[in-house]
């Protein structure tokens, strides 16, 4: 097994799973799977004991410790090392920060992309969330702020059937008649991943709920299959966790769009002639222009606004 010119032995990769008496071929996780064919590392002849499962984290220890151990006067070439002004120190990059970086650039360079953005009245949906709590809870599921913008955009994804849309290189845009609404799930060191609700436009709004928890768990848990990360039409990523409270989210190729979520806060707000305490925050839509121009692009994204601050209609499918 080998990565970047050096060799990863089977220890490598093995190295934070408990050992077992019995030699058996090794399971792999799906996302270790896919991670491993994007790293170029081969997995075929691996074998260790019955009970390993290797996953993605195992695999980029083993890729940062073979990274770590290449000669230091390995040549910088193709714009492969990396200078942190903060120290001095010269640092090489490791495989999966270079195809996050390589990735990025083809969708920046491949399409032309247009960031829209508006303020949102968050105070109605933070009331309903809170009516939901134990309904939700019930019911086994977390009603997050996910699956609420996931529900806004399924709806809005059907009345525009512009944005419910994906590139074909060479054919047009193929619109699709369905919502298929991805979720970004930060892993930590492992990266980021999108898993996808199908047919979130058929689904209740706790129905959704517990999808969107089902696969977040799967995806940090590296059981995904390949089916629940292809096929997805829109993109809703959400920072509002780590108190951004804006961003410039890139397009998730091949789909026309992606919405930004920023921090819910509280902040004062003229109502009438009132000034008054809401929660709001910051919604930023970015759109592949070759697929979806200004206007629509910003009736879109008015849309989702409408929906998050009348929440009842995102009851439309009931609970």
């Amino acid at each position: 097994m080998s990565f970047a010119g050096e060799r990863i032995t089977e220890e490598d990769v093995l190295r934070a799973a408990a050992a077992a008496p019995a030699a058996a071929p090794v399971r792999i996780t799906p996302l270790a799977a896919r991670l491993a064919a994007e790293l170029g590392i081969a997995l075929d002849d691996i074998e260790g004991p019955a009970a390993i499962r290797v996953r993605a984290a195992d695999l980029l220890r083993a890729a940062a410790a073979a990274e770590a151990a290449a000669p230091a006067t390995a040549p910088m070439d193709g714009g492969h090392r990396l200078l942190d002004f903060a120290t001095g120190e010269v640092r090489k990059l490791n495989r999966v920060r270079r195809i996050t970086a390589e990735r990025m650039t083809t969708a920046a360079q491949t399409a032309p992309q247009v960031t829209y953005t508006t303020r949102v009245d968050m105070t109605a949906a933070v009331g309903l969330r809170a009516q939901l709590k134990e309904t939700a809870a019930a019911r086994g599921v977390r009603l997050t702020y996910d699956a609420m913008f996931v529900r806004a955009a399924a709806t809005a994804l059907l009345e525009f059937p512009e944005v419910n849309a994906r590139w074909v290189e060479g054919e047009g845009i193929a619109l699709s008649a369905e919502a298929h609404v991805g979720v970004a799930v930060d892993l930590g060191g492992e990266g980021l991943i999108v898993p996808v609700v199908r047919n979130a436009h058929a689904r209740g709004l706790l129905g959704l709920a517990g999808e969107v928890e089902r696969l977040v768990d799967l995806a940090r848990e590296g059981r995904l299959g390949p089916d629940d990360y292809k096929g997805g039409t829109f993109t809703v990523t959400n920072l509002g966790l780590f108190g951004i409270e804006a961003f410039t989210p890139i397009v998730n190729l091949p789909e026309a769009a992606i919405l930004g979520v920023g921090a819910i806060v509280p902040t004062p707000v003229y109502v009438g002639d009132e000034l008054v305490k809401r929660q709001m925050a910051t919604l930023s839509l970015t759109a592949d222009h070759r697929i979806v121009d200004g206007a629509p692009a910003a009736r879109f994204l008015a849309r989702i606004k409408a929906l998050m601050e009348e929440p009842l209609l995102l009851l439309e499918k009931g609970f």
